[in-house]
């Protein structure tokens, strides 16, 4: 099914709860074939392409007056990467590289790039990959991409409300994030597209507790900064 076609009807109806939202969507959003379509020998990435450009969720973030997170695949000249995006009618911004790889998702390359983090709108955003944002202390190999978007949004919480975005696939639920490993004074928003049971997308606002999304939309209140 058309990505797009569905989110616009998971937000159809709800115009005026929408105005001004944050909407984390998942990762890898815009591929045409499965995620773990197995790479030919001989082939260094398998046939894949997006069903839509950036400016097809620019449309609808006009349209609904929101802005995304997006999970989404980049292409440079000679990379292609698992990547995440702010978007809104009048920007793109990029957030996130994923840099741990999938075993047999070979169609991205892993980045030693660092995450940027944004202030936007009384947030400041950081956003880390599925894989990527889970394990907050046990994993050496996230240490320093948590480390980084830990002071970024440590640092500006007098002025701004710090929001850690995760588009994700995860098959293997998201237990460190439920578990709320990452420190409480910051909100937690994953979008999983996998909606199964044990595999929810959810929310953690700050100093609140896990609420997951069973549904298409799930929409929370952020704390806000007086």
């Amino acid at each position: 099914m058309d990505p797009l076609f569905t989110i616009r009807v998971a937000l159809k109806g709800r115009e005026e709860a929408l105005s001004d939202a944050l909407i984390v969507l998942p990762e890898a959003l815009d591929l045409a074939n499965d995620y773990y379509t197995p790479v030919q020998p001989g082939v260094k990435e398998p046939n894949k392409c997006s069903r839509f450009g950036v400016r097809g969720l620019q449309d609808l973030s006009r349209e609904f007056d929101v802005a995304f997170v997006a999970g989404l695949s980049e292409k440079t000249w000679c990379h292609t990467y698992n990547s995440a995006f702010l978007i809104d009618p009048e920007l793109t911004l990029p957030l996130s590289r994923k840099m741990n790889s999938d075993i047999t998702a070979r169609w991205y390359e892993g980045s030693d790039r660092d995450p940027q983090c944004v202030r936007y709108r009384g947030l400041t955003i950081a956003c880390l990959i599925c894989k990527d944002a889970q394990d907050f202390k046990p994993a050496p190999n996230c240490q320093r991409l948590h480390k980084i978007v830990l002071n970024f949004l440590r640092r500006e919480q007098l002025n701004n409300h710090p929001v850690l975005c995760v588009p994700a696939r995860m098959t293997l639920g998201t237990p460190s994030l439920e578990a709320n490993q990452w420190p409480k004074n910051i909100s937690i928003i994953v979008a999983n597209i996998d909606t199964q049971d044990g595999h929810h997308s959810g929310i953690r606002a700050a100093d609140g507790g896990w609420k997951p999304c069973r549904e298409e939309l799930l929409l929370e209140c952020l704390p806000c900064i007086s």
